[in-house]
């Protein structure tokens, strides 16, 4: 076998682990919220899942480094020392970076336990922790990504996962409670960071235009994904800043089932977005990543609100406990909007992948009128539900026809 072939080979089986990975890895972080939802009542959970959805939020911040990192590594794949050395740099900006975010975190920990009605300031000292290892570990998984080497990029995530569900979960079934529960995410951020090694044993950095233009790739990348995070999490942080806890716990519960969608969904992204930026790199189509990426997110999310809307009483009933079948008619609109939020996601991210930066800033304006949108008319759960699908589905329209757009100069 030549060493083309057997290169072709391990990317083909990289991307393997990869999707299969996703699948234990998801199945894993829905079992520490199933034992959550479980052993603590809804109230409670309401606040598990409340640093659930902030962290998140922050990961999104972690996943623009990580892009932005693929994209470079990507890019620069002939010059092994140039692809080291701008991750290498870049991990110790975002570890300084995620220490800034995270001492502001604690420091505030008062208020947003005040702003989000918290039993205690656990969720927000968890993130705090939490943040300098997440964003180390976003330009990690960003160098292997950009390599193309998807078998180490699912270690990461399988690490991520293994330690959330044994310190988290675990401690939860114990009886720790929010606590428990929290310091499980924490320490599931560092053994995400951790398990990847470093990207240089000897750090060089970069060449000036080389790290500026790794800068300006980052802000669109951060863009993108921040405007993400607060569609896909506004709503849950709406409902427990405007509804009593209860409610606020139900929403949460029904919503983790929902998002199911975009993250089972999300490694077709990873997987397209470094060959998308080779590929435009060096002039060729990339149409055909385009259709084949939004039809697989498009089958995938139309199957699973299908699933769900056949039986939505019984799927929350297995899932969530018989205590949340009263609200299981808020799965089936979930569903529906978080599939078209997929699309939409999807098409975006190639967009960055090109170097098409304004699909970033895009994001975050749609991101930020989605959340004014809800946050005015959020009267019922019905109606905020009805409100987000029918933002979702202009949303991926717009996204897809702008993505199709500017793929066609390639044909």
């Amino acid at each position: 076998m030549t060493t083309a072939a057997r290169s072709s080979r391990s990317k083909v089986l990289g991307a393997a682990a990869l999707l299969a990975g996703s699948v234990l890895v998801h199945a894993g972080n829905y079992g520490f919220n199933l034992v959550a939802v479980r052993t603590l009542t809804p109230a409670q959970y309401a606040d598990v899942a409340l640093a659930v959805t902030l962290l998140l939020i922050a990961g999104f911040i972690t996943l623009g480094f990580q892009l932005a990192t693929a994209r470079t590594v990507a890019e620069q794949v002939a010059d092994a020392s140039a692809s080291q050395s701008v991750a290498s740099w870049l991990s110790g900006r975002a570890f300084r970076l995620g220490c800034l975010i995270g001492a502001t975190t604690l420091a505030l920990s008062p208020l947003l336990q005040s702003t989000f009605q918290t039993e205690s300031v656990g969720p927000f000292v968890a993130i705090g922790v939490a943040m300098p290892w997440a964003l180390l570990s976003g330009v990690r998984r960003g160098f292997v990504q950009g390599m193309q080497r998807f078998g180490k990029l699912a270690l990461s995530f399988q690490a991520e996962m293994v330690a959330r569900v044994a310190v988290g979960a675990g401690l939860m079934y114990a009886g720790f409670g929010v606590i428990g529960g929290v310091f499980g995410l924490t320490v599931s951020l560092v053994a995400a960071a951790v398990a990847l090694p470093a990207t240089s044993t000897k750090p060089v950095a970069p060449a000036a235009g080389l790290r500026r233009a790794v800068l300006r790739s980052i802000w669109p990348a951060i863009a993108l994904l921040l405007g993400e995070a607060v569609i896909t999490h506004g709503d849950t942080l709406i409902v427990k800043q405007a509804f009593d806890p209860t409610t606020a716990g139900e929403f949460a519960a029904i919503a983790l089932l929902g998002r199911a969608i975009f993250f089972v969904t999300w490694p077709v992204s990873m997987l397209i977005f470094p060959m998308a930026t080779r590929r435009a790199a060096a002039g060729e189509p990339t149409r055909p990543l385009l259709l084949a990426a939004v039809v697989v997110v498009a089958v995938v999310g139309g199957l699973a609100t299908l699933g769900a809307a056949a039986a939505p009483a019984e799927v929350v009933s297995v899932l969530l406990g018989s205590q949340y079948a009263g609200v299981a008619h808020w799965l089936v609109p979930y569903a529906a909007a978080t599939a078209l939020f997929s699309v939409a996601a999807t098409a975006l991210s190639l967009g960055v992948a090109v170097g098409r930066d304004g699909a970033g800033f895009a994001a975050a304006a749609a991101g930020a009128a989605v959340v004014v949108a809800l946050a005015a008319f959020h009267p019922t759960i019905d109606a905020l539900l009805t409100v987000e699908l029918v933002l979702m589905g202009g949303y991926a329209v717009g996204s897809v026809a702008w993505a199709w757009r500017i793929t066609r100069r390639h044909q």
